[in-house]
């Protein structure tokens, strides 16, 4: 699920289960 270096640099090693990457995914989209 580490596709986006993004996300990874966003979500912890430990969050990254779902949570983390819809924020990402989220803030990627608004950008």
């Amino acid at each position: 699920m580490n596709s986006e270096p993004g996300v990874v640099k966003t979500a912890s090693p430990g969050r990254a289960s779902g949570t983390a990457a819809r924020e990402a995914r989220a803030a990627n989209e608004e950008r």
